[in-house]
């Protein structure tokens, strides 16, 4: 290549001596070519490590950083950054603009660290400022943040989901404790002019806003809003908030815009997608014009609406609509076949399940040859394309169980066969490749583990489902999910050597954890069983040494006692086992729970036929007298763990039987939360048992609408009873729920609030018939450039930073057209029940 056909026409500094190289290299910064001047001051330091050459890579390195950062390329930039942490950075003035930048880049503790070195309080209360608004704006990128910064932006942002809630009161609450001198000062009086603004009631959100920091996020997003509001009532050429509109066009692109984009987004509104496919060609080609990411964000931001509005429409219409929208729309940089944005469109709608697998397939390929994507990131990408496949698989299999049901055919009796597309067989046998092979591209992708989880237990494979726990912990060998899974799949099965491994590997991450706790100790009751059975009782009385009968509960002692009552007779000890029956029976008001326990643990050590009739008759005498509340739960509690662990015994339906009919006749008796709990959990072991589960439930939450663990069971109950405006009910139940356990006062339960998220998840990312399934979406890889979105993360920080009048102009944009989806959900599933538009088979 001739010289003159180098990028820029200039010449490299890698052939020039060390004056002429410097010069080129500043010549690059000043135009801009950050990225150039970067790597050529790299080349000139390995020739001679002088200060001036290492100050002039410090310098182009920090320049690039801001680039990258401010082009929406956040990964990138922090790894430009790290790499620049390692070689470190010894100008005070440049270490001072790299400190200002590593809070957005999720860098916050390693400028906490770095700020030591510059003797400036007034920089490191800057620095402290600019951490907090990023641990509001993105806690995914900062949770190495000390917890003191931590927990102040958890209030923060649950202050403003509140708002978001309608609740104002409780936003104001969350945020009473806020300190002047706190860095989240600024954000307290952000909520209080946002609640103002909200109610229209524009004098107190100014009073508000007027005394925020104008360097903080908090006073750039509200100057945002303010402006916004002016635009609404404002003529177009009048100046808003400072900013002359004409000019900024005139400037940027030479002719008007924003009242074509206002044109866009009334159509919109009209769901007049003809009129935006007549305006879309002539717009693109004015923003492309400028810069192709204006184009690119434009196509971006009609994205969603019109993934809503497609399930309206009938077949031919859909495809006509799909087809002119990627004719006349700007390919993203990373979907340059818009083979991405179709799939997207197709799985909006049930009918279009198969067509949305195939484009994605089709992106799957795309990615292959988009070099402009770094390797690893393309990676994780063509990973998450294979975890959508195999999601839509899943949803086909369901679909088709649900058809073999309802017509009365039997999936038992579904034959492999790999031209039959549509058996549920073949389906799952897709699904699982599917994710099998996105776990092959990603193994550290947690989200693929816990779907390919959800869906082999739903499918009742558990033998594969504990072979991905055995994988999972390959890649993450803390997972503790991964280690009770294991040791829950081994209790099952009676291998208690093997539960009692992973129960232990549990125990040492979560020492403290009271339910690890018990489990190892069921587990080693377990494996005295398991040797009294083949008759090495010094083995097995050596487990009885290990559990701490102290640090049992009561009601569990009652258990124990029980079970190792049942050991002693296998060992022939009568007088002992006698001895320990008699201890319990003295003590009880109500012995019928021990005589159950007696009564179970019979038939699993095998005793004599006359001690196992002898258990059971005083089990059901006990079982006829007058019930009692208490007694009633605890016998739910005994026999409900044997039935969740899939443990048969002989005379467990009778059992089931006699429990059943004793809690049918304690329904009218005073209960606590955790007691209706327990009786919920008991009832939703058994289907034949839906009626007296759904009476509990609307009972138990009647009478403790704050609990919760019963708004979890109603919200279930919702979700399958098949009641008009049951999804949305189950959707609020959850929210309340969450937001309950979320209080900084309340008793927190992580699994609960896992299981509520998960819930809210399947429901909000898929269509109603196919909730049960699963199917989580999840983040796609952030795509080179970046995207934007109105939702609360992604509306401050877009409405926050603009360094230039190009970046106005993109953010004004995403104003005019105010309906865009989230950076982090660009599978845009609304969440709301499309109307099903099934093609023939």
């Amino acid at each position: 290549m001739s010289q003159k056909n180098r990028k820029g026409g200039n010449s490299s500094p890698a052939h020039l001596s060390g004056p002429e190289a410097k010069q080129a290299i500043e010549r690059f910064i000043e135009n801009r070519r950050f990225k150039d001047a970067m790597k050529q001051a790299k080349i000139l330091l390995q020739r001679e490590d002088s200060p001036e050459n290492r100050t002039l890579l410090e310098k182009a390195s920090v320049l690039r950083i801001e680039q990258l950062y401010q082009g929406g390329m956040h990964s990138t930039a922090a790894e430009v950054a790290g790499n620049l942490l390692e070689t470190g950075v010894r100008n005070p003035e440049i270490l001072r603009d790299l400190l200002r930048l590593l809070p957005a880049l999720g860098l916050g503790t390693q400028a906490f660290t770095l700020a030591g070195r510059v003797d400036s309080p007034q920089l490191q209360q800057e620095l402290t400022a600019r951490t907090a608004d990023q641990a509001v704006l993105h806690p995914e990128k900062n949770r190495s943040l000390s917890s003191e910064l931590l927990q102040g932006a958890a209030q923060v942002r649950s202050a403003l989901q509140a708002l978001d809630a309608g609740q104002e009161t409780q936003a104001f609450e969350l945020l009473k404790d806020v300190a002047r001198q706190s860095p989240f000062a600024d954000w307290r009086l952000f909520v209080r002019g946002l609640a103002a603004f909200r109610r229209g009631d524009f004098p107190s959100a100014t009073a508000n806003w007027d005394r925020l920091d104008p360097q903080r996020s908090p006073h750039r997003i509200a100057t945002r809003l303010r402006a916004i509001e002016q635009a609404k009532t404002a003529p177009a050429d009048q100046m808003v908030t400072g900013v002359d509109l004409q000019a900024l066009e005139k400037q940027v692109f030479g002719e008007p815009v924003l009242a074509r984009l206002a044109q866009i987004d009334e159509a919109v509104r009209e769901g007049d997608w003809g009129l935006i496919m007549r305006l879309l060609p002539g717009l693109r080609h004015t923003l492309r014009r400028v810069d192709v990411t204006f184009a690119q964000r434009l196509t971006e931001i009609l994205v969603q609406p019109l993934a809503d509005a497609l399930p309206e429409y009938e077949t031919n219409e859909f495809d006509a609509l799909v087809r002119d929208f990627c004719r006349v729309s700007e390919p993203q940089a990373f979907d340059p076949h818009m083979n991405r944005t179709k799939a997207i469109f197709y799985q909006v709608d049930q009918g279009e399940t198969e067509q949305a697998i195939e484009y994605w397939e089709k992106y799957f390929a795309d990615l292959e040859e988009i070099e402009s994507i770094p390797v690893a990131e393309r990676q994780a990408m063509r990973a998450f394309v294979k975890f959508k496949v195999g999601d839509l698989f899943a949803l086909l299999a369901a679909d088709a169980l649900d058809d073999m049901e309802e017509f009365g055919e039997d999936p038992d009796d579904d034959v492999d066969d790999d031209d039959d597309f549509y058996a549920p067989r073949i389906l799952q046998k897709r699904a699982i490749a599917a994710f099998e092979e996105s776990l092959t591209l990603d193994p550290t992708r947690r989200e693929t583990y816990s779907l390919l989880k959800l869906i082999l237990d739903d499918w009742g494979r558990p033998d594969e489902s504990a072979e991905l726990a055995r994988r999972k912990l390959q890649a993450f060998p803390d997972d503790l999910d991964a280690l009770q899974q294991l040791g829950d799949y081994h209790f099952r099965r009676d291998e208690m050597g093997e539960s009692l491994t992973y129960y232990e590997r549990a125990r040492q991450l979560k020492p403290l954890d009271e339910a690890l706790f018990y489990n190892v100790q069921n587990v080693r009751q377990g494996l005295a069983r398991v040797h009294a059975l083949a008759g090495r009782w010094d083995e097995g009385r050596a487990e009885w040494d290990q559990i701490d009968l102290a640090k049992l509960e009561p009601q569990w002692v009652i258990g124990h006692m029980a079970r190792r009552a049942a050991f002693e007779f296998k060992a022939g000890e009568t007088a002992r086992a006698e001895d320990l029956i008699l201890s319990q029976i003295e003590t009880l008001a109500q012995p019928i729970v021990f005589w159950l326990e007696l009564s179970i643990q019979a038939a699993r050590y095998q005793l004599p036929e006359s001690l196992q009739t002898r258990f059971a008759v005083n089990f059901q005498k006990d079982a006829a007298k007058k019930v009692v509340g208490s007694t009633a739960v605890r016998l739910a509690d005994i026999l409900g763990v044997h039935v969740r662990n899939g443990i048969e015994y002989t005379g467990r339906d009778v059992h089931v039987k006699v429990v059943v009919d004793y809690l049918g006749r304690a329904a009218r008796s005073r209960f606590s939360a955790d007691d209706y709990v327990s009786l919920c959990r008991f009832y939703s072991l058994f289907p034949s048992l839906e009626y007296q589960l759904d009476k509990t439930v609307q009972r138990a939450v009647k009478k403790y609408p704050q609990s919760p663990d019963l708004l979890v069971f109603a919200a279930k109950q919702d979700l399958t009873s098949g009641r008009f405006g049951g999804i949305r009910m189950a959707e609020r139940r959850l929210e309340t729920a969450l937001t309950i356990l979320q209080q900084p006062d309340s008793r927190r339960n992580p699994d609960l609030e896992k299981c509520i998220k998960e819930l809210l998840t399947r429901i909000r990312n898929q269509p109603t018939s196919n909730w049960t399934l699963g199917g989580m979406g999840r983040p796609f890889p952030e795509p080179p450039g970046g995207l934007s979105g109105p939702d609360l993360d992604e509306m401050m920080d877009r409405l926050g930073e603009f360094s230039s009048p190009f970046e106005m102009m993109k953010a004004m944009m995403g104003q005019v057209l105010g309906s865009s989806k989230s950076d982090d959900d660009p599978d845009l599933d609304s969440g709301r029940p499309p109307k099903s538009r099934r093609k023939s088979k």
